[in-house]
Protein backbone atom coordinates (compact mmCIF):
# COMPACT_ATOMS: atom_id res chain seq x y z
CA UNK A 1 0.00 0.00 0.00
CA UNK A 2 1.35 3.48 -1.24
CA UNK A 3 2.35 5.76 2.00
CA UNK A 4 2.16 9.70 0.78
CA UNK A 5 4.36 12.22 1.89
CA UNK A 6 2.56 14.86 0.50
CA UNK A 7 -0.90 15.52 1.17
CA UNK A 8 -3.46 18.41 -0.40
CA UNK A 9 -6.73 18.96 1.51
CA UNK A 10 -10.16 20.76 0.82
CA UNK A 11 -11.43 23.33 3.57
CA UNK A 12 -15.02 23.03 4.45
CA UNK A 13 -16.49 19.41 5.25
CA UNK A 14 -12.91 18.04 4.89
CA UNK A 15 -11.11 19.78 7.69
CA UNK A 16 -13.63 22.04 9.59
CA UNK A 17 -17.41 21.31 9.54
CA UNK A 18 -20.23 24.47 9.31
CA UNK A 19 -22.90 24.79 12.17
CA UNK A 20 -25.65 26.35 10.44
CA UNK A 21 -27.95 26.51 13.25
CA UNK A 22 -25.57 29.45 14.52
CA UNK A 23 -26.58 31.84 11.45
CA UNK A 24 -30.06 34.26 12.02
CA UNK A 25 -32.84 32.49 11.72
CA UNK A 26 -35.55 34.10 8.75
CA UNK A 27 -38.87 33.54 7.74
CA UNK A 28 -39.47 33.07 4.09
CA UNK A 29 -43.09 32.86 2.70
CA UNK A 30 -44.04 30.34 6.06
CA UNK A 31 -40.71 28.84 5.92
CA UNK A 32 -37.78 29.05 8.80
CA UNK A 33 -34.38 29.80 7.07
CA UNK A 34 -31.12 30.25 8.23
CA UNK A 35 -29.17 32.77 6.37
CA UNK A 36 -28.15 35.96 6.70
CA UNK A 37 -30.68 38.06 5.01
CA UNK A 38 -31.90 39.84 7.81
CA UNK A 39 -28.57 42.12 8.71
CA UNK A 40 -27.29 42.42 5.20
CA UNK A 41 -31.02 43.77 4.36
CA UNK A 42 -30.70 45.82 7.27
CA UNK A 43 -27.22 47.33 6.23
CA UNK A 44 -28.97 47.92 2.71
CA UNK A 45 -31.91 49.67 4.12
CA UNK A 46 -30.04 52.32 5.76
CA UNK A 47 -28.81 53.75 2.64
CA UNK A 48 -31.94 53.03 0.03
CA UNK A 49 -35.13 51.99 1.27
CA UNK A 50 -38.46 51.13 -0.60
CA UNK A 51 -38.18 47.32 -0.89
CA UNK A 52 -39.42 44.56 1.47
CA UNK A 53 -37.08 42.26 2.98
CA UNK A 54 -39.03 39.20 1.31
CA UNK A 55 -38.09 40.85 -2.46
CA UNK A 56 -34.74 41.29 -0.96
CA UNK A 57 -34.32 37.57 0.01
CA UNK A 58 -35.85 36.24 -3.02
CA UNK A 59 -33.32 39.02 -5.78
CA UNK A 60 -30.29 37.69 -3.66
CA UNK A 61 -31.57 33.63 -3.54
CA UNK A 62 -31.88 34.33 -7.68
CA UNK A 63 -28.78 35.97 -7.69
CA UNK A 64 -26.83 33.32 -5.96
CA UNK A 65 -28.98 31.03 -8.33
CA UNK A 66 -27.43 32.24 -11.00
CA UNK A 67 -23.99 32.58 -10.25
CA UNK A 68 -24.00 28.96 -9.10
CA UNK A 69 -24.57 27.63 -12.25
CA UNK A 70 -22.12 29.90 -14.10
CA UNK A 71 -19.84 28.61 -12.02
CA UNK A 72 -20.69 24.81 -12.45
CA UNK A 73 -20.75 25.27 -16.36
CA UNK A 74 -17.51 27.43 -16.83
CA UNK A 75 -15.65 26.69 -13.02
CA UNK A 76 -15.06 29.93 -12.88
CA UNK A 77 -15.33 31.87 -9.28
CA UNK A 78 -17.11 34.96 -7.96
CA UNK A 79 -16.62 36.52 -5.37
CA UNK A 80 -18.83 37.43 -2.71
CA UNK A 81 -18.17 40.94 -3.08
CA UNK A 82 -18.88 40.17 -6.46
CA UNK A 83 -22.15 38.64 -5.48
CA UNK A 84 -23.05 42.03 -3.24
CA UNK A 85 -22.48 44.51 -6.26
CA UNK A 86 -24.56 42.82 -8.13
CA UNK A 87 -27.51 42.32 -5.79
CA UNK A 88 -26.97 46.34 -4.99
CA UNK A 89 -27.02 46.26 -9.08
CA UNK A 90 -30.36 44.66 -9.31
CA UNK A 91 -31.88 46.43 -6.26
CA UNK A 92 -31.26 49.91 -8.69
CA UNK A 93 -28.36 51.27 -6.16
CA UNK A 94 -26.24 53.88 -7.81
CA UNK A 95 -23.22 53.16 -9.30
CA UNK A 96 -20.71 55.03 -6.94
CA UNK A 97 -18.55 55.19 -3.76
CA UNK A 98 -20.89 54.82 -1.60
CA UNK A 99 -22.19 51.87 -2.59
CA UNK A 100 -18.86 50.43 -3.63
CA UNK A 101 -18.07 50.70 0.39
CA UNK A 102 -22.01 49.50 0.95
CA UNK A 103 -20.93 46.72 -1.00
CA UNK A 104 -17.99 45.30 1.08
CA UNK A 105 -19.88 46.12 4.23
CA UNK A 106 -22.51 43.75 3.46
CA UNK A 107 -19.48 41.27 2.38
CA UNK A 108 -17.79 41.72 6.21
CA UNK A 109 -21.11 40.98 7.56
CA UNK A 110 -21.68 37.42 5.45
CA UNK A 111 -18.11 36.36 6.17
CA UNK A 112 -18.13 37.59 10.04
CA UNK A 113 -21.67 35.32 10.92
CA UNK A 114 -19.64 32.57 8.29
CA UNK A 115 -17.01 32.46 10.73
CA UNK A 116 -19.39 32.25 13.52
CA UNK A 117 -20.48 28.75 12.30
CA UNK A 118 -16.80 27.01 11.17
CA UNK A 119 -15.54 24.66 14.11
CA UNK A 120 -12.87 22.28 14.18
CA UNK A 121 -13.94 18.63 15.49
CA UNK A 122 -12.32 17.31 18.12
CA UNK A 123 -9.68 15.31 17.90
CA UNK A 124 -8.74 16.96 14.71
CA UNK A 125 -6.00 19.33 15.70
CA UNK A 126 -4.16 16.50 17.43
CA UNK A 127 -3.89 15.15 14.25
CA UNK A 128 -2.62 17.72 12.05
CA UNK A 129 0.35 17.82 14.42
CA UNK A 130 1.01 14.39 13.94
CA UNK A 131 1.14 15.24 10.16
CA UNK A 132 3.70 17.74 10.17
CA UNK A 133 6.77 15.72 8.82
CA UNK A 134 4.75 15.83 5.82
CA UNK A 135 4.63 18.36 3.38
CA UNK A 136 0.76 19.44 3.17
CA UNK A 137 -1.44 22.11 1.15
CA UNK A 138 -4.71 23.25 1.52
CA UNK A 139 -7.26 23.97 -1.69
CA UNK A 140 -10.96 25.06 -1.13
CA UNK A 141 -13.43 26.42 -3.15
CA UNK A 142 -14.36 29.24 -0.96
CA UNK A 143 -15.19 33.20 -2.44
CA UNK A 144 -13.16 35.04 -0.14
CA UNK A 145 -9.45 34.22 0.27
CA UNK A 146 -8.91 37.06 3.49
CA UNK A 147 -11.81 35.37 5.18
CA UNK A 148 -10.70 31.73 4.40
CA UNK A 149 -7.27 32.65 5.95
CA UNK A 150 -8.77 34.42 8.90
CA UNK A 151 -11.24 31.21 9.46
CA UNK A 152 -7.20 29.15 9.42
CA UNK A 153 -5.72 31.41 12.00
CA UNK A 154 -8.37 31.63 14.43
CA UNK A 155 -8.43 27.88 14.41
CA UNK A 156 -4.72 27.82 14.96
CA UNK A 157 -4.76 25.63 11.49
CA UNK A 158 -2.37 27.77 9.09
CA UNK A 159 1.13 26.98 10.56
CA UNK A 160 0.18 23.10 9.31
CA UNK A 161 0.37 24.42 5.59
CA UNK A 162 3.35 24.52 3.35
CA UNK A 163 0.33 25.93 0.28
CA UNK A 164 -3.20 27.71 0.75
CA UNK A 165 -4.62 28.29 -2.22
CA UNK A 166 -8.38 29.51 -1.90
CA UNK A 167 -10.30 29.74 -5.71
CA UNK A 168 -11.25 33.11 -4.75
CA UNK A 169 -7.58 34.21 -5.19
CA UNK A 170 -7.09 31.35 -8.63
CA UNK A 171 -10.31 32.53 -10.34
CA UNK A 172 -11.39 29.51 -10.99
CA UNK A 173 -13.11 26.06 -8.83
CA UNK A 174 -12.39 22.87 -8.27
CA UNK A 175 -12.86 20.62 -10.29
CA UNK A 176 -10.58 22.80 -13.04
CA UNK A 177 -7.09 21.11 -13.70
CA UNK A 178 -5.32 24.16 -13.48
CA UNK A 179 -6.55 24.68 -10.45
CA UNK A 180 -5.00 21.78 -8.93
CA UNK A 181 -2.16 22.46 -11.23
CA UNK A 182 -1.41 25.89 -9.13
CA UNK A 183 -1.19 24.16 -5.95
CA UNK A 184 1.14 21.36 -6.87
CA UNK A 185 3.33 23.44 -8.71
CA UNK A 186 3.54 26.03 -5.56
CA UNK A 187 4.15 22.92 -3.88
CA UNK A 188 7.12 21.96 -5.97
CA UNK A 189 5.55 18.31 -5.90
CA UNK A 190 4.69 15.66 -8.42
CA UNK A 191 0.83 15.06 -8.84
CA UNK A 192 1.47 10.79 -8.41
CA UNK A 193 2.74 11.97 -5.17
CA UNK A 194 0.18 13.89 -3.75
CA UNK A 195 -2.88 12.52 -1.40
CA UNK A 196 -5.71 14.72 -2.33
CA UNK A 197 -8.42 15.20 0.72
CA UNK A 198 -12.01 16.04 0.19
CA UNK A 199 -15.86 15.20 1.04
CA UNK A 200 -17.25 16.19 -2.64
CA UNK A 201 -16.99 13.58 -5.19
CA UNK A 202 -16.85 15.26 -8.22
CA UNK A 203 -14.59 18.59 -6.89
CA UNK A 204 -12.59 16.39 -4.74
CA UNK A 205 -11.90 13.49 -6.30
CA UNK A 206 -12.62 13.97 -10.23
CA UNK A 207 -10.80 16.85 -10.11
CA UNK A 208 -7.60 15.73 -8.41
CA UNK A 209 -7.76 12.17 -10.37
CA UNK A 210 -7.25 14.40 -13.60
CA UNK A 211 -3.71 15.57 -12.81
CA UNK A 212 -3.15 11.82 -11.76
CA UNK A 213 -2.95 12.84 -8.05
CA UNK A 214 -4.06 9.87 -5.08
CA UNK A 215 -7.59 10.84 -3.66
CA UNK A 216 -9.28 10.07 -0.11
CA UNK A 217 -13.38 10.39 0.03
CA UNK A 218 -14.24 12.00 3.59
CA UNK A 219 -17.76 9.74 3.59
CA UNK A 220 -19.01 10.02 7.50
CA UNK A 221 -22.10 8.40 6.25
CA UNK A 222 -20.84 5.60 5.07
CA UNK A 223 -23.03 6.46 1.45
CA UNK A 224 -22.32 4.90 -1.84
CA UNK A 225 -20.28 6.96 -4.33
CA UNK A 226 -21.83 8.48 -6.95
CA UNK A 227 -21.65 6.63 -10.74
CA UNK A 228 -19.14 9.26 -12.17
CA UNK A 229 -16.96 7.32 -14.11
CA UNK A 230 -13.95 6.98 -11.22
CA UNK A 231 -13.57 5.96 -8.18
CA UNK A 232 -11.68 7.90 -4.73
CA UNK A 233 -8.33 5.18 -3.98
CA UNK A 234 -9.44 5.56 -0.22
CA UNK A 235 -12.73 6.19 1.31
CA UNK A 236 -12.63 7.09 4.85
CA UNK A 237 -14.99 8.73 7.84
CA UNK A 238 -13.06 11.37 9.14
CA UNK A 239 -9.41 12.73 8.84
CA UNK A 240 -8.13 10.78 11.44
CA UNK A 241 -8.05 7.66 9.93
CA UNK A 242 -5.72 9.31 7.44
CA UNK A 243 -3.31 7.65 9.44
CA UNK A 244 -2.48 4.68 7.62
CA UNK A 245 -2.06 5.69 4.35
CA UNK A 246 1.06 8.61 5.13
CA UNK A 247 4.59 8.19 6.07
CA UNK A 248 4.80 9.84 9.44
Amino acid sequence: MKKYQVVIFDLFGTLVHFDVSRLPLFEFQNEEIRCTTQPLYELAFQTQNGYSVDFFHQTLTDIIFRLRNEKSLRLKEFSCLTRMKILLSHLRFPENNETERLAFQMKETHMRWMKQCVYLPEGYRPFMEKLTPLRIGLLSNFDDTTTGKQILDELDLSRFFHTILFSEEAGMIKPHADLFGQIVARMGVTPSDVLFVGDTPEADILGPKKLGMGTAWINPGQYPFPDVGQSPDIEIKTITELESYVQI
